[in-house]
């Protein structure tokens, strides 16, 4: 999201990433991921997770949509994909 430009898209990305995951990267096996989100919901309780991700409303509906990044990236760089 960075490389694309999408940045409202990738803070909010990063940000989600570091309340759940940490400074680890997000695993790649999805029944890690779901026993970490499981223990962040048992930790904080359910509603705290949409309590956090109601922040980002608003200011994602304003930002650059990720598509029009990627099409953006792709003219940019089009020697990369041709």
């Amino acid at each position: 999201m960075h490389r694309i430009g999408a940045t409202l898209a990738a803070e909010a990305l990063d940000a989600t990433r570091e309340v759940l995951f940490g400074d680890k990267p997000i695993p790649s096996d999805p029944m890690l991921r779901e026993d970490i989100l499981s223990a962040w919901d048992a930790k904080h309780g359910k509603n705290a997770a949409y309590d956090f991700l109601d922040r980002f409303d608003g200011l994602l509906e304003h930002c650059k949509s990720v598509e029009d990044a990627i099409a953006g990236y792709i003219r940019d760089h089009y020697e990369m994909f041709g």
